[in-house]
């Protein structure tokens, strides 16, 4: 199965498919080769039953010990792939789409308020954690994803009407938006962190990496409760409404103080 999902990739690629996008398939695909060793055999479409199905999920659950968002994920890209191969490559499956389900489950939802922002923005941290705040922080004052701050590069950062303004696309969306940068918020990290000699805007940690240190600087932020519930940080609420300065259009967004932050349970 893994020969034909290197072709689904290389046909999302083709089509323009978000880097992101191809990411995340390149992880299942990986997670589908771990299985194949793990349990000494090879998955075939054309032969794939739910005996072998419920046999992956046990791999993904219990040996890998993916949490439920994870494992959606997975069953997701699965099942476009199985539906690409039927659709597209004229595949005979030995299983039905409809059939490959997972039990629904609630995400535990955590939000932050400013004043709890601020907690964190005060906290006395270890120099090691310093740098994971910021970008926890930066993610806040600009409404964008974990994967859009990772991406940002110098190219994405220009001057505008005495200030500064990101633009970019959303590795989600598709969407090409601008936000300018109000200080000394978002402005002041990105000061804090520049580097002439690299190319990205800002030094990130692995997703995992971050996860970790943010539950320690949770912590020490005197925050219990986000420090139990976080293992992924996704996109936070922006402003509502948006202050916009003068002159952009409606899809520029400023990264005044933030409402809420969200944080789901990977």
């Amino acid at each position: 199965m893994t020969v034909w999902y290197d072709d689904y990739r290389k046909s999302m690629l083709a089509r323009g498919y978000a880097k992101e996008t191809l990411r995340h398939h390149l992880v299942t695909r990986n997670w589908m080769v771990g299985f194949e060793k793990w349990a000494g055999v090879l998955l075939d479409p054309t032969t794939y039953s739910l005996e072998l199905h419920d046999r992956l999920m046990v791999y993904l659950r219990e040996e890998r010990k993916l949490g439920p968002n994870s494992v959606a994920t997975a069953l997701k890209d699965l099942k476009a792939f199985l539906r690409w191969l039927r659709d597209e490559r004229g595949v005979t499956l030995g299983l039905e789409i409809r059939k490959i389900t997972i039990k629904g489950f609630d995400v535990p939802k955590l939000y932050l308020s400013a004043e709890d922002l601020g907690r964190m923005e005060t906290a006395m941290l270890p120099a090691n954690l310093v740098p994971t705040r910021d970008i926890f922080l930066f993610c806040c004052y600009t409404g964008l994803r974990y994967s859009d701050v990772l991406g940002l590069h110098r190219g994405n950062l220009h001057e505008w009407n005495g200030g500064r303004v990101l633009r970019l696309m959303m590795s989600k969306t598709r969407a090409g938006v601008s936000i300018y940068l109000t200080a000394p918020a978002a402005a002041a990290i990105i000061d804090k962190y520049a580097d002439a000699e690299r190319l990205k805007l800002l030094s990130v940690h692995p997703n995992q990496v971050m996860n970790k240190y943010l539950k320690r600087v949770c912590k020490l932020a005197g925050l219990l409760g986000a420090a139990d519930l976080v293992s992924y940080v996704t996109q936070c609420l922006p402003p509502s409404p948006f202050a916009l300065p003068p002159g952009p259009s409606s899809k520029t967004r400023t990264d005044s103080s933030p409402l809420a932050l969200k944080i789901n349970n990977f």
